[in-house]
């Protein structure tokens, strides 16, 4: 049954994926009555939000390059793309997140429209890193991930993003 001027389903619009999936581990946590996992997902939709307002400017795109220490591909991934849609809009992003977790490293770039209008690949990011990090890995222009096992490299990898950025974009 709906009432008249009910828009929950309007609640819901808007919001990135990060956000939503804390907002589920939130609900979960309270469910199961698990204060400390209620406490990870709104962590994690902060971090997300602290490192899209700190974007660095390189020219004309911001740029994020962060290491997430306890992080493996799945939280990277999602980490990147959460701070992705919090960069401004209108304005060309590129957002780095190299998680190390277990020894393993896995490396996640995502690259928004006005970026890839200005040459700026995702794919071509994640093969740059790659190496440095004792991998490989690959994508699409927009998104792209990829692994490695050489987390001594991982803040070599990071200071490369934005080099890499203002090469492409003076070119």
């Amino acid at each position: 049954m709906t009432v008249a001027g009910d828009n929950r389903a309007g609640l819901w619009r808007g919001l990135t994926a990060a956000t939503f999936l804390a907002l589920a581990v939130a609900t979960m946590a309270i469910v199961r009555g698990d204060p400390e996992l209620a406490l990870a997902g709104d962590s994690a939709a902060r971090l997300g939000a602290e490192l899209a307002a700190g974007a660095r400017q390189v020219g004309p795109v911001k740029v994020v390059a962060h290491r997430a220490d306890g992080a493996a591909g799945g939280d990277v991934r999602q980490l990147a793309l959460d701070v992705r849609g919090r960069l401004p809009g209108g304005e060309p992003g590129v957002v780095v997140v190299i998680g190390v977790a277990d020894g393993r490293v896995a490396v996640v770039a995502a690259v928004n429209d006005e970026a890839r209008a200005r040459g700026l690949s995702a794919n071509a990011l994640v093969r740059t890193i790659g190496p440095l990090v004792g991998g490989k890995g690959g994508g699409k222009d927009d998104v792209a991930q990829g692994g490695g096992s050489d987390a001594a490299r991982v803040d070599e990898a990071l200071g490369l993003v934005e080099a890499e950025v203002g090469r492409v974009v003076q070119a």
